[in-house]
């Protein structure tokens, strides 16, 4: 198997905190969690006449193994929206903002229950699809974003040979995807099933698109869902349908991570991340038909129709992960607010956040936008009111250094990077990422401060980690090759 490598990364990246509530626990397969989804548009500071704010987000509805109650959409949504193919409920706002706005804020509040998906499939008793269903059509078809093609038809027919049953053929599919693609946090830039298919490369996404592709190629519907892990961010997977049992999920990805000696985690690190999303055994086998309890499902399907009642005309969206600016096109419209203002959306878990809570969560979890906008003081409050409270955060130690790297205030930063190093996350993921960039952004440090073999120092102490995640060895190789300077920073 090829071993995981990222994306070449030019600039400075930031970590942004997940904060999460650990669900509680009713059963070892079922549990019950509360959560938000906020999308907030942050530091405004002009409102035109005539300015016009539209957000779309799709929200978590109730189906095999989750059951979900929307308890509560603020501010009142102008329409809730259903594409008719999938069955996705879509909130939609279409605001004027109040004259005098500063921030912007949209969310949706439910309580869920999550059970583990997992059917047990006697192969001796299949049914034949319907092929006049409206399912069949349409989850075996070609769109814009599941796009077949004779090339994709002809690997996906090497890699079943003379198998015909579906169940079978779609496994043979999972495992040639896991022992064969490539896992690049971020994807490669050709996003369509095609380029995936050739490069052997991309992210999760990716991923469940060419392996329903690959399905849809041989008649067997399937179809990719969009979900969000209750410690971590958005996810992407995909599903078959296999009558009379129903859509059967398959984790490409996360099926990687299992496998033994991958180098994108150490084997404890693999332990660790199957514990804590609830895998039990390390087989990836076991993400063929089967789903942990520790995700939950926001979006089905691709190619989302949408239609309003108010005589708007029709729009498709490619991908909502859930919305906002994370959907393909950008599920938000944003009119007569100048050009300072920071979108974006994050999920929350348990008890729902007062505003200022979120305003000021914001400030770390969008803190990439803020400094890319040159805003450090806004960062530079959001850590400090979040080291009041936990001093020893690698977040905003993180966020801090790189607020004082974009100053010119080196010694500060090399102080802040060192911190991060030394400080405590709130999940293992956080950790992990503060460790290895925690070298290249002291790297990049010492480059500014004209001492070039330390910084030396900190890109070979990346490169000896061997791992590279989210593009941290290719970025430390790029910088021993030539010192980082100002003209870097994006």
């Amino acid at each position: 198997m090829r071993i995981a490598r990222s994306l070449l990364v030019v600039s400075v990246l930031v970590i942004v905190s997940l904060s999460a509530t650990s669900p509680r626990a009713e059963t070892p397969d079922t549990i019950k969690v509360s959560g938000s989804y906020w999308y907030v548009v942050d530091h405004i500071t002009q409102v035109d006449e005539g300015a016009r704010v539209r957000v779309w987000l799709s929200m978590p509805g109730s189906r095999s193994g989750q059951a979900v109650k929307i308890r509560n959409i603020s501010p009142r949504p102008t329409e809730i929206l259903v594409d008719g193919d999938h069955g996705n409920r879509v909130a939609y706002w279409d605001v004027t903002p109040a004259p005098d706005a500063q921030i912007m804020l949209f969310h949706y509040d439910f309580d869920a229950s999550l059970t583990a998906t997992s059917i047990e499939i006697d192969l001796d008793i299949v049914e034949s699809y319907d092929k006049k269903s409206d399912l069949y059509r349409r989850y075996t078809a070609s769109s814009n974003t599941i796009s077949i093609n004779s090339e994709i038809e002809d690997a996906a027919r090497r890699i079943v040979g003379e198998e015909d049953n579906p169940y079978h053929r779609a496994k043979m599919i999972f495992s040639w995807m896991v022992d064969n693609l490539e896992f690049v946090p971020g994807g490669i830039t050709d996003r369509n099933t095609l380029g995936t298919l050739q490069s052997r490369q991309g992210d999760c996404g990716q991923f469940s698109r060419l392996f329903t592709a690959m399905c849809r190629s041989l008649g067997i519907p399937a179809r990719t869902i969009t979900t969000h892990w209750l410690t971590g961010g958005v996810h992407r997977l995909a599903e078959f349908y296999l009558p009379p049992y129903g859509w059967l999920p398959v984790d490409i990805s996360t099926a990687q991570v299992l496998v033994p000696d991958h180098s994108f985690f150490t084997q404890d690190e693999a332990h660790q991340f199957a514990k804590e999303k609830g895998i039990p055994v390390m087989d990836p086998e076991w993400l063929f038909g089967r789903a942990p309890v520790s995700q939950i499902v926001l979006t089905v399907g691709n190619d989302l129709k949408l239609v309003s009642t108010h005589g708007e005309e029709p729009l498709t969206f490619a991908t909502l992960e859930p919305g906002g600016d994370k959907a393909s096109p950008p599920a938000m419209s944003i009119e007569g607010l100048g050009d300072e203002y920071v979108p974006g959306g994050f999920m929350t878990w348990g008890p729902v956040l007062n505003d200022e809570q979120i305003h000021d969560m914001t400030h770390q979890k969008l803190a990439g936008r803020f400094l890319s906008k040159g805003l450090y003081d806004v960062v530079e409050q959001g850590c400090l009111q979040m080291q009041a409270s936990d001093p020893d955060a690698v977040t905003s130690w993180m966020n801090l250094g790189l607020v004082n790297l974009r100053k010119g205030l080196y010694n500060k930063a090399e102080a802040c990077f060192n911190s991060a190093l030394r400080g405590s996350a709130t999940g293992r993921y956080e950790k992990f990422e503060s460790v290895i960039w925690a070298h290249n952004y002291l790297g990049n440090c010492y480059d500014l401060m004209g001492r070039r073999e330390m910084a030396i120092k900190q890109y070979a102490e990346v490169e000896a980690m061997d791992n590279n995640y989210r593009g941290a060895v290719t970025y430390a190789r790029l910088y021993q090759a030539q010192p980082f300077s100002t003209a870097d920073f994006k």
